[in-house]
């Protein structure tokens, strides 16, 4: 045997040894995220969720013996893989919000708060539910996407408060405007509402430093009327750059879960579907449109795992219903979305069937929107 193919053999067999190594140590690490989700899991975060109010939760969380457990669960994860970001305060708090929705997120939801209530559910349910270690890299994900929709929402929440104070600063400078015009008050009336209104205008810029440091007071006190009345619009382009983001971690997610053939997430989104389309349709059309979207039907058209003539004639009728449900207004843009949605069902089953859902979603998003607006106007 020559020295060259002594060495070849030499360099394979390392390669080899190399290779078994790795996989070692990767399964060293995922046993221990399965070990450590154990632990999370026999803190009974959902139990006591459930069952103890918000006061004594947060007490409970605060304990020791938690931050441990939260700290050494996020500390296996990040040595599964490195690039793993969550941050373990963020990690509790998903239960916060799960099981004390109204205490953290209020009574009314807007698309935002409904977004991260959706996102925190699913992260409470997936690590109650890991007992194997092929639901590994999923959880991992997750949680990984968690973080980042987590600070989307975070800032969108801190812009809200900052775009209360803003409206409370405004409108008491136009209070203090007709305190001036009104001639019934005497000038010592005036003297004292007005230093009352100033007195709250100074803890309003206090309160918006408090949660934006970076807020410019100077700038702000100086051209009030002018911040005040661009705020729909920045509100709006951050809510929909937020949603955006979501979205796209909400899409990769199920993409994820496509490539590794789990259809359940998928099977999921086409149920919450058809609830929200049983909503808006006639009572006496309910019964007949069960039937035709029930999830007995749903999992017999993912069994293919492809596009089948039978899943496209079925997505074809929810985006044909929704069309119809859809205002008149929106039309012109409907028309083109069903075109683009026929093509989209010709090719690239992975990546395509979530797009689609997600557009059926943010189309029923819509018409809900719509009906609320409807019905806050009556």
């Amino acid at each position: 045997m020559s020295n060259k193919t002594r060495k070849c053999e030499l360099s394979i067999d390392s390669m080899k040894k190399d290779i078994q190594a790795r996989r070692i140590q990767r399964y060293v690490r995922k046993s221990n995220v399965l070990k450590q989700n154990v632990y999370l899991k026999n803190l009974e975060l959902s139990n006591k969720g459930k069952t103890i109010p918000f006061a004594e939760f947060t007490k409970y969380i605060r304990d020791p013996s938690v931050i441990n457990v939260s700290n050494n669960y996020i500390k296996c994860l990040k040595q599964y893989k490195k690039e793993f970001k969550l941050n373990s305060k963020v990690l509790i708090t998903a239960y916060l919000i799960t099981y004390y929705q109204e205490e953290l997120l209020g009574k009314e939801l807007n698309q935002i708060d409904q977004s991260i209530l959706e996102w925190s559910n699913e992260v409470v349910k997936r690590i109650n539910l890991l007992d194997d270690s092929n639901d590994t890299d999923k959880l991992w994900l997750l949680l990984q996407n968690y973080q980042i929709v987590f600070n989307q929402w975070k800032d969108s929440d801190k812009s809200r408060m900052v775009e209360s104070i803003i409206i409370s600063y405004y409108n008491r400078c136009k209070h203090i405007e007709k305190i001036n015009a009104d001639d019934k008050l005497s000038i010592e009336e005036k003297k004292i509402c007005i230093n009352e209104l100033n007195i709250q205008k100074r803890e309003v810029l206090g309160n918006v430093k408090f949660f934006d440091p970076n807020f410019d007071v100077e700038y702000f006190v100086n051209n009030y009327e002018e911040v005040y009345n661009t705020l729909n619009d920045a509100y709006t382009k951050l809510s929909f750059e937020v949603v955006n983001t979501m979205k796209k971690a909400f899409y990769d997610m199920l993409k994820e879960e496509i490539s590794e053939n789990n259809f359940v997430p998928i099977a999921e989104v086409m149920m919450e579907i058809s609830k929200r389309l049983l909503i808006l349709i006639p009572e006496k059309k309910r019964e007949k449109m069960s039937e035709k979207i029930n999830i007995q039907v749903i999992v017999e058209l993912l069994s293919d795992k492809s596009w089948t003539t039978e899943l496209k004639d079925y997505l074809k009728f929810i985006c044909e219903s929704v069309f119809v449900l859809g205002a008149s207004c929106d039309d012109e843009k409907n028309k083109l979305w069903l075109k683009e949605v026929d093509k989209l069902m010709e090719e690239n089953y992975n990546d395509n069937l979530p797009l689609v859902l997600i557009q059926i979603e943010e189309k029923l998003d819509r018409i809900f929107e719509l009906i609320n607006e409807l019905n806050n106007k009556k």
